[in-house]
């Protein structure tokens, strides 16, 4: 049998990698992402670093840094903008907290740009809230920063318009509970033809001890 055929046959057989990882608000020690690691295979965590009120999260930078002590080489961090409370621009906002993870001595891979709850969170001026986002992705950049955005279909049309596909070119965090990571039902939107990760599973109770909201990628 020649070479040709070997490597055919075995990517036949080769199982597809996945990679399997979690988001969290709740306070994680240590030991609890060693127990993720290691017990679970979890490979990368995600944590809010900004909260919609307006205020950094002081859990979340202690949870960033112990999921580097604990041996987690993919760490990132997401933003909930503040838009609805007296608050500093988003210009400001991301400016302060890419300046505060550096100076807690925390480290991220990316910082990703949570677009969810039109009604709750966004204003109602689709215009106004692409200009946002738009700022929000351009800030994080300027700062040297890699960037991304959560969120789904129905988020994106409510507050942007499914037909804005004006960064489009960033990765997208879909957020589908789907209860497994599979990208096969992904029904494009916003140029995007494909997510790069997905949350499939929110508020799950584990035995490392802490709840969280479990995430995929292929």
């Amino acid at each position: 049998m020649n070479l040709f055929k070997i490597i055919f046959l075995c990517s036949l057989i080769s199982p597809t990698i996945s990679h399997y990882g979690f988001d969290s608000i709740n306070p994680i020690s240590v030991k609890n992402f060693t127990c993720f690691r290691e017990n679970h295979g979890y490979e990368f965590y995600i944590g809010r670093v900004y909260k919609s009120i307006g205020e950094l999260d002081s859990t979340v930078i202690e949870n960033i840094k112990n999921a580097r002590k604990a041996g987690f080489q993919f760490v990132d961090g997401y933003i909930f903008p503040c838009l609805l409370v007296p608050c500093i621009s988003i210009k400001q906002q991301i400016e302060e907290t890419l300046k505060w993870i550096k100076e807690q001595g925390g480290q991220i891979g990316r910082l990703w740009i949570s677009v969810q709850g039109a009604e709750l969170y966004w204003t109602d001026e689709k215009p106004l809230n692409q200009a946002i986002i738009f700022e929000a992705v351009k800030q994080t950049e300027a700062m040297g920063f890699k960037v991304g955005i959560y969120t789904n279909s129905t988020h994106w049309n409510q507050i942007v318009g499914n037909d804005w596909n004006v960064v489009a070119e960033k990765p997208l965090w879909l957020d589908n509970w789907s209860g497994n990571g599979s990208f096969e039902n992904f029904v494009p939107f916003g140029g995007w033809k494909i997510p790069t990760m997905q949350q499939f599973d929110v508020e799950r109770g584990t035995d490392c001890g802490v709840v969280i909201n479990r995430n995929w990628y292929p």
